[in-house]
């Protein structure tokens, strides 16, 4: 419970105690753990764990904070990408309008697994100005060049009809283009996880499953399952 949870905070005899404490801190939004680990962002051996946290228990309160450290951050080594990472997934949970260019600008320059989690959070951020900035760095890819499964998976996730348009034309330049689609429509929302029975209803799908289903006729048996778990959150 939260009262239990506030009671080994303030008794926690080290930040390595704390760190644990934030990372099992729950999904439901509180307002007394949110200002708990508000307050860990100053501390740098709490700062990555406390963002993450945030990501699931945060609100409006703590976002100039996270935008204001991810602004500050370089690409410098393990922890600093752990922390671009953490805040960078934070701000897509909690759909921070206000991050688009701060996103886009990591999605450009970073080249870790920070990278992914900035496409994956413009996806989730969903207007149409996160639809333009997904569709700006994929204007930056030529043509003749491989195509980053992470944005193609992100094209998708946030499933407005000029990105669905933009990376099945994109699987069309491919010679295993339907088989790269599903393979790239089928991690699009997997570190969101699956639950069953929840549906991505979003997603302007037409085109996309159309394009995918051409291909079936190519694969084996049991490659068919592919195209099942490609499509099976998508409504």
């Amino acid at each position: 419970t939260v009262p239990s949870w506030l009671e080994w905070w303030e008794h926690a005899p080290t930040n390595k105690v704390r760190r644990s404490l934030l990372y099992v801190a729950g999904d439901v939004p509180d307002v007394r753990l949110e200002e708990r680990a508000i307050i860990a962002l100053s501390d740098s051996e709490l700062r990555t764990a406390a963002a993450q946290t945030l990501g699931d228990v945060g609100s409006a309160r703590c976002l100039p904070e996270l935008r204001g450290i991810l602004k500050a951050t370089r690409e410098e080594d393990q922890d600093s990408q752990n922390l671009q990472y953490a805040i960078a997934t934070a701000l897509g949970k909690l759909r921070d309008t206000v991050a688009v260019e701060l996103l886009e600008d990591l999605a450009r320059i970073v080249k870790t697994y920070a990278h992914s989690s900035a496409l994956d959070s413009l996806a989730r951020i969903g207007t149409v100005k996160a639809e333009e900035s997904l569709l700006r760095i994929a204007g930056e890819i030529d043509v003749k060049a491989d195509f980053s499964e992470d944005l193609a998976g992100a094209l998708i996730a946030h499933g407005s009809p000029r990105c669905v348009a933009e990376v099945v034309k994109r699987a069309k330049q491919r010679s295993d283009g339907p088989k790269w689609l599903a393979g790239c429509a089928r991690h699009a929302f997997f570190g969101r996880g699956h639950r069953v029975g929840e549906y991505y209803t979003h997603v302007n799908d037409n085109e996309l499953v159309e394009y995918i289903m051409s291909g079936e006729t190519l694969l084996a048996a049991d490659q068919k399952w592919d195209l099942i778990w490609a499509l099976n959150q998508i409504d």
